[in-house]
């Protein structure tokens, strides 16, 4: 996902305490990355408005929603990829916007497991490393450092009850996160 990067793992309560304190610092604006059908760039204003916000829809990291995150109002350049077998799929993605970061919130999955969540950049752009800068300053204050994990605080009661927490729901248990 990117060369400065951290991974953790959080519910929707452990989620909005960070964007909240993030969003008091910066306005910005949350855009789905993807390959689309259309050029149309949607944009949101803060992700604790996003329903499914803390919830993991597939149960793999990999293919969760990751948003782009970039200063309000600011350009979203879209690239156009030629499909193989014709027509054209709209890019949104950080090789065209530099400026931003991305962030991928993962969270509960199935009522037993919550599936990792990522905040990274490939960018050496100033905007992008300050933003990257300013969500991990705010992980760190709020999350335990579990191994190489940041945790949210109900995401370690979950792991204490005996939850997963992993990348994929279908990944062997002994790649879970554990505390020893």
């Amino acid at each position: 996902m990117a060369k400065s990067q951290i991974s953790f793992f959080a519910t929707k309560s452990d989620l909005e305490q960070v964007l909240q304190a993030v969003e008091e610092n910066r306005t910005l604006e949350y855009i789905p990355t993807g390959l689309f059908d259309t050029a149309a760039v949607k944009r949101v204003e803060s992700l604790r408005t996003i329903p499914t916000l803390g919830m993991a829809t597939v149960g793999d990291s990999n293919h969760e929603t990751t948003y782009l995150v970039a200063d309000h109002g600011a350009s979203v350049e879209i690239r156009s990829v030629p499909q193989r077998q014709g027509g054209v799929k709209y890019a949104i993605d950080q090789v065209a916007n530099p400026k931003t970061i991305v962030i991928r919130p993962g969270g509960v999955f199935q009522g037993n497991c919550v599936i990792v969540g990522q905040l990274g950049t490939a960018s050496e752009d100033k905007d992008s490393l300050e933003a990257y800068q300013l969500f991990r300053k705010e992980f760190a204050a709020r999350f335990k450092k579990i191994k190489s994990f940041y945790v949210g605080e109900e995401a370690c009661t979950l792991l204490d009850k005996g939850w997963r927490l992993t990348a994929s729901v279908k990944a062997a248990v002994e790649y879970d996160l554990r505390r020893n």
